[in-house]
């Protein structure tokens, strides 16, 4: 059985109320917040039916009727999924500096094992056991910069697609071999085959350098 995981929201709403807590996360609210505010069920319903706001997901709303833009969705995912969820992947990396954000991509999120939570049009959900040991010290939670690129690499179709997350990231200075190694060796049978066949050593070593990052880096990654 799960422990209850306090949500990353909790304090702000103790201390500021829901209006900040709305309008500091882009005008999207879930239904779990608007219940902790003291909201009742038909007070809920109320923007909804008159349209005045739409849903993102189930329990997660926008309080606009306007497109739903990029940075809504981030944190729609995230309070969709429940307070043990963290950004991961592309998403975690576009947050924490490493990528450039691309609001194509779907978002993606990562929740403990034991969970389990439906993936929603343009929302893709992971599941790590170890994955609250593995989030960055920052709100919304998120991975850590090294199990981000971890997670991408992990994913890649190819050593070109590797190579070039791995470059990207370690160029931004954000994110070293040190970080990646260390973070590659505690992961365990819960990595990808794939990305523990994908060492970031000499890529990382490579960027530092200030050496042709694509090239270099591709190179680094079929060295076993």
């Amino acid at each position: 059985m799960l422990e209850r995981v306090e949500w990353w929201w909790e304090r702000q709403l103790a201390d500021a109320g829901v209006d900040e807590v709305i309008r500091s996360r882009h005008g999207v609210v879930a239904r779990s917040q608007l219940l902790a505010a003291g909201w009742s069920i038909p007070r809920i319903r109320q923007p909804l039916r008159g349209r005045r706001w739409q849903v993102v997901h189930p329990g997660v709303y926008a309080t606009h009727t306007g497109p739903i833009r990029y940075d809504e969705r981030l944190v729609a995912a995230l309070l969709y999924a429940g307070p043990a969820a963290a950004w991961s992947h592309h998403t975690a990396a576009e947050q924490l500096g490493l990528r450039k954000p691309d609001p194509n991509r779907p978002v993606h999120i990562v929740i403990p094992d034991q969970r389990r939570v439906r993936s929603q049009p343009g929302l893709v959900v992971h599941r790590d056991a170890h994955w609250a040991h593995r989030l960055a010290r920052a709100a919304p939670p998120r991975r850590t910069p090294a199990h981000a690129v971890l997670d991408i690499v992990g994913s890649s179709r190819s050593l070109d697609d590797a190579a070039a997350v791995i470059a990207e990231a370690c160029q931004s200075g954000r994110v070293g071999s040190c970080d990646l190694l260390d973070a590659l060796s505690t992961t365990g049978g819960s990595m990808s085959r794939a990305a523990r066949a994908r060492p970031p050593s000499r890529s990382c070593r490579f960027c530092a350098a200030g050496s042709p990052p694509s090239r270099r880096a591709r190179a680094a990654l079929r060295v076993r």
